[in-house]
């Protein structure tokens, strides 16, 4: 992964209010098994994800929706 020179690395609060404004091309999420706004967060840029950007979330072991992510059971 390579960020182009016209690139921007912008951090968040938890919560699909604070991203939902922007459209991302990569969201980075550091223990999201520990956000209980993770779920929220997900569903606010999927329309991101779905258009060929990336979701790249990594944490230490919760049961959440961090478990439903790494299962590929998001739309149950």
């Amino acid at each position: 992964f390579v960020l182009r020179q016209d690139s921007e690395v912008l951090g968040f609060p938890q919560g699909a209010d604070q991203i939902r404004q922007f459209h991302p091309s990569l969201v980075f999420v550091d223990e999201g098994a520990f956000q209980v706004l993770a779920g929220e967060g997900f569903a606010a840029v999927k329309p991101a994800i779905q258009q060929g950007g990336k979701y790249i979330t990594i944490s230490s072991a919760n049961r959440s929706h961090f478990e439903l992510i790494c299962r590929d059971r998001t739309d149950e």
